[in-house]
């Protein structure tokens, strides 16, 4: 079947979900993890990713003929496989995630801003961001914040080649640091291997975030399309940040920073505009990912919220209120004070490491739902049907996955090593 433009923009979704700022992160988890189990960690939790989201697929198009309807959700798969509890799982690891991510955000922004403001201070640029992104999460249409997080792939491309670039002119490489890491081919330590493993699984297990994209794929209907959409996508983000990682690995050694954008000399036009673009992009991202997690709560609380479905996203947008001052704006005072609690709650959390929240975010939370949960709702809603190979696939899968989260719950709680 030939991709119809349905399709590109799936994978061009799922490019966007995996390149993040997390990739910056990459070449200090390459560092730990050590020149060859990096690469082995990328790539095995791709593969692994796209075994579990073929689960899902299968799985969201099963309840979805069983119920003959379209647009399941994850919680509704969770629900319809483990009952409530599986359902109350899957929004209390959401919640996680939209917290987690956002967290992350604001850690980037700040210490992007404190590298370009050396008279500021973390939590002062953190403060800023702050106070920036608050008025955004108050908006009730969220198509304008959407459409600018579109260019938000090709930030980090720009990004990845700005840095590689500016690497190469003044390399600090490895022949000039020694350490542990120098030509450790895996993780030295199963502290290594515990942050290291967290970046990767950043980026890799976002398919809490693949149900509104695998509804919008016309080519999902049919069964395995979705998932040869999906392996594009997983290939190529996977051949990007792998080849981004090794090479800023060899420049920058590694000692090189938990974001290498860092460890770039100041002065340069371009990279201060690049820099700026990958603080504009996230802030604008925010209020996105940031309403998967709110949205629960208010659903939970206020029973008022719902959700209008869109050609390859999802928008949330709030019940009509007398008190609404303006087309976009928000001025319920529950709901904004909520808003606050929430944002304040992302602030909390981002003085944290970034790493040490991509470890406790994407090794945790993100690797449940990626790793555990679909295995686990596959052999309990169809393991009848299914053959010893793919049985035995998904039995591994599930092992994996509780491995790879009690790793990363050792990790958070040893402070990341600073180099």
């Amino acid at each position: 079947m030939k991709p119809d433009g349905y399709d590109i923009n799936a994978i061009y979704n799922m490019m966007k979900a995996i390149m993040g700022a997390g990739g910056f992160a990459l070449p200090w988890a390459f560092a730990r993890l050590g020149s060859a189990g990096g690469g082995a960690a990328l790539f095995a939790s791709a593969i692994l990713g796209l075994l579990a989201l073929r689960e899902l697929a299968a799985l969201k198009q099963h309840v979805e003929i069983q119920r003959n309807t379209v647009g399941a959700t994850y919680v509704d798969v969770a629900r319809a496989a483990l009952g409530e509890a599986g359902a109350l799982a899957v929004y209390g690891l959401s919640i996680m995630c939209s917290v987690g991510v956002t967290s992350a955000y604001l850690a980037f922004v700040a210490s992007t801003l404190e590298s370009l403001f050396p008279t500021r201070s973390y939590s002062q640029c953190l403060l800023s961001a702050a106070v920036f992104v608050l008025p955004t999460t108050w908006l009730r249409d969220f198509s304008l914040l959407s459409k600018l997080s579109q260019s938000g792939t090709a930030a980090v491309l720009l990004g990845y080649l700005v840095t590689i670039q500016s690497g190469s002119s003044e390399p600090v490489g490895w022949s000039e640091t020694q350490s542990r890491y120098h030509w450790s081919l895996g993780p030295s330590s199963w502290q290594d291997l515990a942050q290291g493993f967290g970046p990767v699984a950043f980026l890799f297990c976002i398919h809490f975030l693949l149900f509104p994209v695998m509804t919008s794929a016309r080519s999902s209907a049919a069964p395995g399309k979705f998932v040869q959409l999906a392996t594009i996508a997983f290939l190529c983000a996977g051949l990007i940040n792998a080849a981004f990682a090794y090479t800023c690995l060899a420049f920058f050694g590694p000692h090189v920073s938990s974001i290498v954008l860092n460890d770039l000399s100041q002065g340069t036009v371009y990279l201060v505009a690049t820099k700026l673009l990958l603080c504009a992009d996230l802030l604008c991202s925010y209020p996105l990912v940031f309403a998967a997690g709110r949205e629960i709560v208010e659903r939970s609380l206020f029973e008022e919220a719902v959700y209008q479905t869109l050609p390859h996203k999802e928008v949330l947008k709030e019940a009509p209120s007398p008190r609404l001052s303006g087309p976009g704006l928000l001025v319920d005072g529950r709901r904004c004070g909520l808003r606050f609690m929430l944002v304040a709650t992302t602030v909390a959390v981002a003085q944290l490491d970034f790493t040490a929240i991509l470890s406790l975010v994407g090794g945790v939370a993100q690797v449940f739902l990626a790793f555990v949960l679909p295995p686990l709702m596959a052999i309990r809603f169809m393991g009848s049907i299914m053959g010893i190979w793919r049985l035995m696939g998904n039995l591994l899968l599930l092992v994996a996955g509780l491995a790879a989260v009690t790793i990363s719950l050792f990790a958070s709680l040893i402070p990341a090593k600073q180099d």
